[in-house]
């Protein structure tokens, strides 16, 4: 049976997750690597349902915003393009 975890260690969780995420290089950064690093930083294991599945979300969630950040960016440096030849 898997251990309950409060929704305060799992938001912690997260968080911690994201700010490893922030910092690393993530064309190296495996989910993983990210788990053992949180692990380490907080002080609990991760290794173990339901632990994988809160930082696995974490970190899905965290890729999802970080691609609809660069799409929204990219549309505007399009949007600034199409501008500036207009107004040649």
């Amino acid at each position: 049976m898997e251990p309950e975890v409060s929704r305060e260690l799992e938001k912690k969780i997260a968080k911690r997750v994201r700010k490893i995420l922030e910092r690393e290089n993530l064309y190296q950064m495996t989910e993983k690597k990210v788990r053992e690093i949180a692990s380490k930083e907080l002080e609990i294991s991760l290794v173990n349902e339901p632990f994988k599945a809160i930082v696995n979300r974490a970190v899905e969630d965290f890729l999802v915003k970080l691609r609809n950040q660069t799409q929204k960016t990219s549309l505007q440096v399009q949007e600034e393009f199409k501008a500036k030849r207009r107004s040649k």
